[in-house]
């Protein structure tokens, strides 16, 4: 049943075209959320999920390496960092 769950969850949040990352607002992805699909990317052992996520988050982070909360394919919609995602 996860595993069901965890395909659907896939199918309908994480990007299929551009930059591979978890949909949150319509076009926009927000750094929590990367967090969590990460988190679950591990849990299911897809690998080269997670490393394009991971890829993903360094790509947006900020000169300090944290995710800028909230982007649009790789462009800053919102800049600094959230705390829930770190």
């Amino acid at each position: 049943m996860l595993l069901t769950e965890w395909e659907a969850w896939k199918d309908k949040y994480v990007s299929k075209s551009g930059h591979r990352r978890v949909l949150f607002d319509g076009p926009d992805t927000v750094s929590e959320c990367m967090g969590y699909g990460m988190l679950m990317a591990v849990y299911f052992n897809e690998q080269t999920l997670f490393d394009e996520l991971f890829d993903y988050v360094e790509y947006c982070s900020d000169p300090n390496g944290l995710m800028h909360w909230k982007t649009n394919d790789g462009i800053t919609v919102g800049a600094n960092s959230a705390t829930s995602a770190e």
